[in-house]
């Protein structure tokens, strides 16, 4: 493991060690929530189309250095996009205008790179539009940069794996990845029934939805299938910030 492996690993547990933001919560129910980091056009273009079969609102996490661009074989969100998202009812949520690691950010950079998200996010929705929950990108954390964006957001959104009950980190939700290369780390009918037992937050977790999705994305069966599981289990499926109003911290751990 070289240098900046093992500093990028510190970084993260130094992250995970804070328990600043832990709270014991007093859910009336299970909730799950999708979220879509990044994000490819296709996670609108075929995820939504899926989600609206299922009366399901999801987060949409920008980086605003992506919109209208295309890099590589990606063809990312387009402006268009986020304005119908907007007013569909979805969440478009932050992800810092540079996609970028915060395990080597100093604070200042951190918080100047969500203010300029912010700003360019106003730019295409209007003055009056703000994020209010956060999603780490590449899920690079350290402790002061997680306690920059969960002074500046209400809720944000790590990579760790598991089901959000008794005990939740509200600066570092925990996910159930629906990415090819994680899938097999869960088991989606045992983390339902665990969010059912628990009154427990689920948080999937993906980026493009393909036929031939990327190692960090899923197909729209895998998709349709979560949702489907989700909605024969009875668990309403909000937006982050949503579901952030209904899983109330009751104290702190």
């Amino acid at each position: 493991m070289d240098r900046r492996s093992i500093f990028r690993r510190l970084a993260n547990r130094s992250a995970e060690l804070d328990r600043s933001s832990v709270f014991l919560i007093d859910a009336p129910h299970a909730i799950a929530s999708f979220t879509f980091d990044d994000f490819p056009a296709s996670a609108v273009e075929q995820g939504l189309r899926i989600l609206d079969n299922y009366g399901a609102k999801a987060t949409y996490y920008v980086s605003g250095e992506h919109v209208d661009q295309t890099l590589g074989s990606v063809k990312y969100c387009e402006s268009a996009q986020l304005r119908h998202l907007l007013s569909s009812g979805h969440e478009i949520g932050c992800h810092g205008y540079l996609h970028t690691s915060h395990c080597g950010l100093s604070a200042r950079d951190v918080s100047d790179n969500c203010a300029h998200n912010e700003q360019f996010l106003q730019s295409r929705l209007g003055i009056d539009f703000r994020t209010t929950s956060f999603g780490y990108p590449f899920g690079d954390a350290s402790y002061f940069s997680k306690r920059v964006v969960g002074r500046r957001f209400d809720i944000c959104r790590g990579v760790q794996l598991g089901v959000n009950a008794r005990e939740v980190d509200f600066s570092m939700l925990r996910v159930l990845p629906l990415e090819q290369y994680r899938l097999d780390e869960y088991s989606l009918e045992d983390s339902i029934a665990e969010a059912l037992e628990n009154n427990g937050w689920i948080v999937f977790l993906t980026h493009d939805v393909s036929t031939n999705p990327s190692p960090y994305g899923c197909t729209p069966e895998q998709l349709e299938r979560a949702l489907s599981l989700v909605t024969n289990a009875k668990i309403p499926i909000k937006t982050i910030s949503e579901a952030a109003k209904i899983m109330r911290p009751r104290s702190m751990v």
